[in-house]
């Protein structure tokens, strides 16, 4: 039997001094990763590692630089991390996904593989995935249907198999749907694709929670799975309330701002947030950080179709430029799966040979859900849908309004039912506005900076940040600069007279001008906004005039191109497709989620009354993007099969008491590749200057 040991007065037990080694043990995971061989020959034993686990938050993970499993200790309230080595770069170059749902019968293994193939082809070397790498069990009513592996472990193999082809660095999360392998089958399936694809020699990385952290150069990407529903008024509606929510929790843990955490005692800036589970794609800016939704792999199952949402199938790329801890550059693309391309193809008669059954609908009305049992004949609607575009009309038994309602909802034709004779119309009205055959840079490259909401003569307008973005888009190489709007603060009213610094509109444009002028190489193209048209329209006489027309004036004196279309509204015809700027919305800016508001009111309202087709000169032309302008807030989405983009423009702090559209000032860069009536390729970069 052992005996108890005395030293200075004080007795030590085994117990105690086990205790002790605990203590100094967790003290030490707590200022930094050790890995499983560190911690060996320290004399750690995997009984003490287990014992650790159970009193303190303790992670464990996969570090591919050190082919070695990483243990560490957080405090309550934080998530894991994983430290990203620097490669020298000065561009982190990353591929982001959510939302595999290996094992559903509508996720397309070919196609994903396809998908990974043409990632690797481009030169990503790192895929991040925002959690439901596999579809699970037991998840949702009805998702035994739409299972093609009902096992967990069949989901697991086959997770493993198609990762395994390629050598990217995998991060993943946690998602709800790999939650449930634990819920359900008692193992935590993400975990054993890791230790698979580690036995294998790949680089796989799990970071066991809903939220993990990839640190890199002294900041931060979250990747976050979310829970709850959906909304079809704005694709980022779920974004905006966890950074909401953010906002709110920030001050309660410690940390310096929404954009910061906690890294063994560092405060590390969080430039981007990339989530799950909402299978859409939405991207815009809070302060200095890209909020965004990658897309899915996942074609649209009974539960999507439930809530009326159709899932986008895809990945979104990026390049971001880091520098003194924030991302001042952004550049971003997205690659399509064969869903979205089939369903938005910008050719006028759409394929409809995916989609063999039509969505179910919603009767707002009776507050009842109604389910469309007619099937859809595919080959009769291309015929019918042939016809509506050559002749305007077709008659009134040639779809049935099932199929009228299918067409309207998924391909966004304007096609009615004339209620007089019943015949079926295709509506091809479009309202009166500017129409420009723009120059390009060179054959099929479409190059250009957009910006709106300036705000010159306000306090808000930042002359440092306007002239860095114009600086970075002349050191590009891009010739032509798009002002959507709003570039001058207008006839200030009486809540804004403290916010304004130029209360003449003529100081106002002038001010302007002295800017644009030390950049005589670009075109300028301007339209009107809410701001301009306060004076173009005010009762005082001594107050109206048309302040981008004295622009236009000033400019031209000086030798520089300078167009102000005299309108809120103008299209952009561009071998052979049309890109729009628009500042027509006066919808302004809620204290609520929905910060695209007006421009998901403004694509609504355009799809009711003319859809996507413009008519020119007797020939029709597809929109391929729309730049929003009047929102002070930067966002990109896909809808409709157009890109749909907003800058926030050269503000700083716009509104303090309105956190939602409180940002960075920004601007954003287009790059387009087009062909023969359809865009190919569309990148944006996104400029932010700091200030």
């Amino acid at each position: 039997m052992r005996t108890a040991r005395r030293k200075k007065n004080k007795l030590i037990t085994p117990i105690s001094t086990m205790k002790v080694k605990n203590e100094k043990l967790v003290e030490l995971l707590k200022t930094r990763q050790y890995t499983r061989t560190e911690l060996a020959e320290m004399g750690v034993t995997e009984y003490q590692i287990n014992k650790l686990a159970n009193n303190y938050k303790l992670e464990y993970q996969y570090e591919p630089s050190k082919n070695d499993f990483v243990y560490y200790i957080l405090e309550k309230g934080y998530d894991p991390f994983f430290f990203l080595p620097d490669n020298g770069e000065e561009k982190l170059k990353i591929a982001k996904m959510a939302d595999l749902h290996i094992g559903s019968t509508e996720t397309d293994e070919k196609e994903l593989i396809s998908l990974f193939s043409y990632l690797w082809e481009e030169g990503y070397r790192i895929i991040s995935m925002s959690g439901d790498l596999i579809d699970g069990w037991g998840v949702y009513r009805g998702q035994t249907e739409n299972l093609t592996y009902a096992t967990i472990d069949r989901q697991v193999d086959v997770a493993v198999s198609i990762l395994s082809m390629f050598d990217f660095l995998y991060i993943t999360n946690k998602g709800n749907h790999d939650a449930s392998s634990t819920k359900n089958g008692g193992a935590d399936a993400i975990a054993l694709v890791q230790e698979r694809m580690v036995n294998k020699g790949k680089k796989f990385v799990y970071l066991k929670s809903y939220c993990g952290y990839i640190i890199y150069k002294n900041t931060a990407i979250q990747l976050l799975h979310m829970d709850g529903g959906y909304s079809m008024q704005s694709d980022t509606y779920g974004n905006q309330k966890v950074v909401n929510a953010m906002n709110k929790t920030s001050s309660t843990r410690g940390d310096v701002n929404v954009n910061c955490i906690d890294v063994f005692g560092d405060k590390i800036s969080v430039i981007n947030l990339i989530t799950g589970h909402y299978h859409t794609l939405g991207k815009f800016m809070y302060g200095s950080m890209v909020v965004e939704s990658p897309l899915t792999t996942q074609h649209t199952t009974d539960l999507i179709n439930r809530r009326g949402i159709r899932s986008k199938t895809g990945a979104r790329v990026s390049e971001m430029e880091i520098k003194d801890g924030k991302c001042v550059s952004e550049k971003g693309a997205i690659i399509f799966g064969r869903d979205v391309h089939e369903m938005y193809s910008v050719e006028h008669t759409p394929n409809l040979s995916i989609h063999t059954q039509a969505p179910k609908s919603t009767d707002r009305a009776n507050n009842k859900k109604t389910k469309v049992k007619t099937e859809i004949d595919n080959e009769k609607i291309n015929k019918v849908l042939r016809n509506l575009i050559k002749i305007g009309f077709v008659g009134k038994d040639e779809l049935k309004d099932d199929e009228i309602e299918y067409i309207r909802q998924t391909y966004f034709y304007n096609i009615y039912r004339n209620p007089k004779d019943g015949t079926i119309v295709y509506q091809q009205d479009n309202d009166e506005h500017t129409i420009i055959y723009a120059p390009a840079e060179q054959k099929g490259i479409v190059r250009y900076l957009e910006i709106s909401n300036l705000f010159v003569g306000s306090k808000f307008f930042s002359t440092k940040a306007f002239r860095e973005i114009l600086d970075r888009t002349k050191a590009a190489g891009v010739k032509f600069v798009h002002i959507g709007g709003n570039a001058i603060w207008g006839i200030p009213s009486k809540a804004n007279a403290a916010n304004t610094e130029l209360f003449d509109g003529r100081d106002q444009v002038r001010k302007l001008v002295d800017i644009l002028s030390d950049y005589p190489e670009f075109h300028y193209y301007t339209i009107d906004g809410v701001c301009e048209n306060t004076f173009i329209r005010s009762s005082k006489a001594y107050l109206r005039f048309n302040p981008m027309k004295y622009a236009e004036m000033l400019m031209k004196e000086k030798g520089i191109k300078f167009t102000a279309i005299n309108d809120s509204k103008c299209d952009f015809l561009i071998y052979g497709i049309i890109f729009r700027m628009d500042c027509s919305s006066e919808e302004r800016l809620k204290n609520w989620y929905t910060r695209d508001y007006g421009m998901v009111k403004s694509l609504r309202e355009l799809m009711v009354k003319a859809g996507r087709i413009v008519k020119v000169k007797g020939k029709e032309y597809g929109i391929g993007a729309i730049f929003y302008g009047h929102v002070p807030t930067t966002i990109e989405t896909f809808s409709g099969g157009m890109y749909v983009t907003s800058t926030a423009g050269p503000t700083i702090d716009l509104d303090n008491k309105s956190p939602l559209i409180k940002s960075n000032p920004e601007g954003a860069i287009v790059n387009a590749l087009v062909n023969h009536g359809e865009i190919l390729k569309f990148e944006r970069e996104i400029i932010a200057p700091i200030v």
